[in-house]
């Protein structure tokens, strides 16, 4: 509003058009979260206290810079052998999809790649839980629990 010419009026529509544009950012933010919300559930689990899961979630918040900064190598490039890696690798699929929706008009690649990231959010989640369910919810005894239990009846 300060600039004068600027504003939402005067951005380029993406490739694939606002509506399409909109829902896709919001499928790609969804399977991002839910991947990385596996992961921090995962660390969560193996931990015992909150500084713990500090140093433990530090690498893993430190490589998502990196999958971000990487990322940028298929922003303008969409045939490299590198930007389809980075397209396919889990964690860094939806910075390159929602990118390569602003600048492809296609939406079948979309359609792959919301499968692929569903899929990998499927097992990300299945790892994470029975890791969360080893380590958290099963971590008492069971002799302790029925003991407990008889006290309070």
């Amino acid at each position: 509003a300060l600039v004068p010419g600027s504003g939402p009026a005067n951005l380029p529509a993406p490739a694939v058009g606002w509506p399409a544009f909109g829902l896709l950012g919001l499928v790609y933010f969804a399977t991002s979260y839910l991947l990385l919300g596996a992961v921090f559930l995962g660390i969560g689990a193996h931990a015992t206290t909150a500084r713990e899961v500090q140093t433990i979630s530090m690498p893993v918040t430190m490589a998502q810079v990196g999958v971000f900064a990487l990322s940028a190598i298929a922003v303008g490039d969409h045939t490299s052998t590198a930007a389809l890696a980075v397209a396919a690798f889990p964690l860094s699929s939806p910075y390159v999809m929602v990118a390569w929706a602003a600048e492809l008009p296609s939406l079948w690649p979309h359609v792959v790649a919301v499968i692929w990231q569903l899929l990998w959010v499927a097992l990300f989640l299945r790892i994470a839980s029975r890791i969360f369910r080893k380590n958290v919810l099963k971590s008492g005894s069971v002799r302790k629990t029925r003991k407990a239990a008889r006290a309070a009846a």
